[in-house]
């Protein structure tokens, strides 16, 4: 960005910062310096390795859905990578051969069951659909989510999974998951 000087936490008197703008880590090693601070803007989706004691009165706010769509992306990527065999052929290609059999299946008419119904689910099943992929939505509670053909709830993992050929885990980590 023109004409923003970046100050590291070395040049500032931690004492005067009311807001926070970077990564779980930096906040950690400075949170002891940082207790004026108002307003936290963490970098990363996830919030799981940092300590909410003592953050009570302040406001944090996390990157949800800034890498839902990358994330997605390299799902399904690496999903076709096995299903179409990627690694033989790959390894035949370097081999100097032509494997007529190794053998190779497609993404449609596959069931995916994905275990967290957020962002990066919505964005993995919309990116899987073209490809005749259903998909199955489990979260808590077993609600609608925009996008997927069936829902369950967490309880009802065992029903949701009985029939799924892929699985994918984009679950928060926290205590109830």
């Amino acid at each position: 960005i023109p004409n923003v000087e970046y100050y590291g936490p070395e040049i500032l008197n931690p004492e005067t910062v009311d807001v926070f703008v970077g990564n779980i880590g930096v906040f950690n090693a400075y949170r002891d310096q940082l207790e004026n601070v108002k307003y936290i803007q963490l970098l990363s989706a996830g919030y799981d390795s940092l300590e909410l004691k003592g953050l009570e009165n302040k406001v944090v706010c996390n990157a949800r859905g800034a890498y839902s769509g990358p994330i997605a992306e390299y799902t399904v990527a690496y999903l076709l990578s096995i299903y179409r065999q990627h690694d033989a052929f790959k390894q035949s290609q370097k081999d100097h051969r032509w494997n007529r059999d190794i053998p190779v299946t497609t993404l449609y008419g596959k069931q995916v069951a994905y275990l967290g119904a957020g962002d990066i689910a919505f964005e993995t099943q919309s990116r899987l659909k073209p490809f005749g992929v259903s998909s199955i939505a489990v979260n808590s509670n077993g609600r609608e989510v925009p996008g997927f053909d069936a829902f369950f709830a967490l309880n009802d993992l065992q029903q949701a999974l009985s029939d799924a050929d892929i699985v994918i885990c984009s679950l928060p980590l926290n205590p109830h998951t």
